[in-house]
């Protein structure tokens, strides 16, 4: 096992590893879950997406307070673990804003869905931690603190966007999903 999802208990999932499996994971299929007006099926999202309640609630970015994110049911609880983890850690802080998480939408200039389309996906703190930034001079990337919150995600299975491959980083990333 690697370092990533080592405290996922025998009953946690383990993260899928690339898209096709992320699909498959997510019980997504295109021909049965994607209606005609390009949006996802109400019955696809009401059998797989789920609200989980945060330890404390975090600011939003328009200012608005989130008490609740709304990810895919299978990698709740890993997301759950990892964020009651950081905030007895006294890092909360470090996740605010709130960035998104379940949006259905493609990858900015790709036909390929997001991970945040299938609710694999979270995003913390996106002025501070950039969307093709240096991972390592983002608030995560940049000290021990933020390192430690990454560490927490990566313990409980979510994968740091920050280490894709240059030019994608992506340091406000986090996805239930490796490889993809």
């Amino acid at each position: 096992m690697t370092e990533f999802a080592s405290r996922l208990s025998i009953d946690d999932p383990r993260p899928p590893e690339g898209r096709a499996a992320a699909y498959k994971f997510a019980g997504w299929d295109p021909a049965q879950h994607l209606r005609s007006d390009g949006t996802p099926s109400p019955m696809w999202e009401a059998a797989w997406i789920t609200r989980v309640p945060l330890p404390r609630p975090l600011t939003y970015l328009e200012g608005q307070e989130v008490i609740r994110v709304a990810v895919h049911r299978k990698a709740a609880r890993p997301l759950a673990r990892a964020l009651i983890e950081i905030d007895r850690a006294g890092l909360w802080d470090f996740l605010s804003p709130y960035g998104g998480g379940y949006t259905f939408r493609r990858i900015r200039g790709s036909a390929a869905l997001s991970m945040h389309a299938l609710g694999l996906a979270l995003d913390f703190d996106p002025a501070r931690n950039p969307y093709h930034g240096d991972p390592d001079t983002s608030r995560f990337g940049s000290s021990g603190e933020g390192r430690a919150v990454v560490r927490f995600f990566e313990l409980h299975g979510w994968f740091w966007g920050g280490r894709f491959h240059a030019p994608n980083a992506d340091a406000q990333h986090f996805q239930f999903v490796t490889g993809a």
